[in-house]
């Protein structure tokens, strides 16, 4: 199954009423569960096929022995299907209903459930309807089932380290990897010791369609300190597969005080030695740095040595 667990399904029969039921039993996180009764019926249910469609629906099928009189029985085939990983199936339904033969009926066995790249399910079975009485194959199939799967698939920022007031450059992927064409939001969040909302914007994706978002952060009055940037799609309503809705940036994100010319965290006097070096210069000059120049006016002078002064302490 899509989450790594392994499925079996079996008939049984009852060794007091002599009836044959089917059962499935589940193996995930290295033990079986219990086995669960999926069919209670006076009759003989045989041969059940079990599948899970793209979708994570499970799919039992079977074949089940009906009296046509008091001597006389015939298969029908049988299914049922969960859209909650077998917590409940929906009521039973006879596909190939012959309730109305005589007593030459079509019997319909061992059926077996697929689904192709088509999207569609394919049921299979063997029957003798032909009307020389031959084996056969014969396959009845469904609409194609719809897939819904949004995936964030890259997450990139930068730069990773920062002063306050800068812009924070964040490139996201999102993907419709499903077969149906999707309309959802799109979050982006930095999270420190509280989550601050960066960007939030509704999308619509073709079947099979990726696109890529450039968002510029303005940290701006935002918090001093270590941020993760993440991007999420809150799943849809029929949306089965959301492990990929989300995704966390590997790399954290350092956002250090203004004045923290060295970008350790800290205003210190390490940042006023720094300043006292290039004091004076402009671009060209041989003690030139262009990071003590705090304000940003194309020279390193006392405006930039009172920044550090009014900073010194400061950390993230």
């Amino acid at each position: 199954m899509n989450d790594g667990s392994i499925w079996m399904v079996w008939s049984r029969t009852d060794t007091s009423s002599n009836l044959e039921n089917v059962y499935y039993q589940s193996y995930r996180s290295g033990a079986w569960s219990s086995r669960v009764q999926l069919t209670s019926t006076t009759n003989q249910d045989h041969h059940p096929h079990i599948i899970q469609d793209s979708n994570s629906t499970i799919w039992v099928a079977w074949n089940r022995e009906l009296p046509v009189t008091s001597l006389v029985f015939q298969n029908d085939i049988f299914y049922t299907y969960s859209v909650n990983l077998g917590s409940s199936f929906i009521p039973e339904v006879n596909l190939t209903s012959d309730v109305g033969c005589s007593a030459v009926c079509p019997e319909d066995l061992m059926p077996s459930i697929a689904q192709l790249k088509d999207g569609r399910l394919y049921l299979f079975w063997s029957t003798n309807r032909d009307p020389q009485n031959y084996w056969d194959l014969y396959y009845a199939t469904t609409n194609p089932q719809p897939f819904h799967n949004v995936a964030v698939t890259s997450l990139i920022a930068g730069p990773l380290k920062l002063l306050d007031g800068g812009l924070v450059s964040i490139n996201v992927t999102v993907a419709d990897l499903g077969n149906w064409p999707e309309s959802f939001f799109l979050f982006l969040k930095a999270t420190n010791v509280s989550s601050t909302t960066i960007a939030a914007q509704y999308l619509s994706l073709a079947a099979g369609q990726s696109m890529t978002l450039s968002i510029n952060w303005n940290t701006n009055s935002v918090t001093w300190g270590k941020y993760k940037i993440s991007a999420s799609i809150p799943p849809g309503p029929n949306e089965i597969v959301t492990g990929d809705n989300s995704m966390t940036s590997p790399s954290v994100l350092w956002l250090v005080p203004p004045a923290d010319v060295n970008m350790d965290g800290r205003v210190d006097i390490l940042d006023a030695a720094l300043i006292g070096v290039a004091y004076g210069s402009t671009p060209g000059k041989p003690n030139w740095n262009k990071a003590a120049d705090l304000n940003g006016d194309g020279k390193v002078d006392i405006l930039d040595a009172a920044l550090v002064a009014y900073y010194y302490g400061a950390a993230s």
